[in-house]
């Protein structure tokens, strides 16, 4: 599904090694992580968008990563640049398509982080935020 010469998604080169401290405890916990950072050429075509990032958050996986990454407004387009307003129709297939990431997530056992407006509340304008999925729900 690449759109231009470049890999959507940066191949790891090595785990990362995170030292953390674990919850309640001065003793250290280390773990090892695989991330991907993906990137592609974001419009404000929502469908568009999704089929790269499904299709990336598959790649991922298939690479080993237990956390993938997008960039800001991936999913959505940037407002006032890729689009000027949402419309019901929009707002709809945008909540349909943040189910289609989680679901997938789910499936595939790992975390997605992904920046997209999603709406609260109906009276209010859309939030632009960074939904996450632990592969199980929205976090």
């Amino acid at each position: 599904m690449n759109a231009f010469p470049l890999p959507g998604i940066i191949e790891p080169r090595q785990r990362a090694h995170l030292p953390l401290l674990a919850a309640g405890s001065a003793s250290k916990l280390e773990i090892d992580i695989v991330i991907a950072t993906c990137q592609f050429p974001v419009s404000g075509e929502l469908e568009k968008n999704l089929a790269f990032i499904l299709d990336l958050i598959t790649n991922a996986k298939q690479k080993g990563a237990e956390i993938v990454h997008f960039s800001e407004s991936c999913l959505s387009g940037y407002a006032g640049v890729d689009f000027s307003t949402f419309g019901q129709h929009q707002e709809t297939l945008l909540t349909k398509s943040l189910n289609q990431v989680a679901a997938l997530a789910a499936r595939l056992k790992t975390w997605v982080i992904l920046g997209s407006h999603y709406f609260v509340d109906k009276s209010l304008k859309p939030y632009s935020g960074i939904p996450s999925y632990n592969g199980s729900k929205f976090v």
